[in-house]
């Protein structure tokens, strides 16, 4: 098991990489955009993005989580993750 996801992100690797390299000129402007808009540093501005981003991320997780809870023909203590 260990060594398939060992192998499995390697294989991966390039196109992460690939692809951090290919957006990293987005979050660029995305950062200065922030930094410019609300007028603060580049480490608010990257507070700023970050915290969005998990909130977005955390109120994702919840509404899937609450829609299989709420859809579920089972009680709530046994819905699927």
């Amino acid at each position: 098991m260990l060594l398939s996801v060992y192998v499995g992100s390697q294989i991966t690797k390039l196109a992460r990489l690939s692809l951090a390299v290919a957006l990293a000129p987005a979050g660029d402007k995305l950062l200065n955009f922030t930094k410019r808009k609300l007028k603060v540093s580049s480490d608010g501005a990257l507070g700023v993005l970050t915290s969005f981003l998990v909130g977005l991320c955390i109120w994702i997780w919840m509404i899937i989580i609450l829609g299989d809870a709420t859809f579920s023909k089972t009680s709530l203590a046994t819905f699927a993750m």
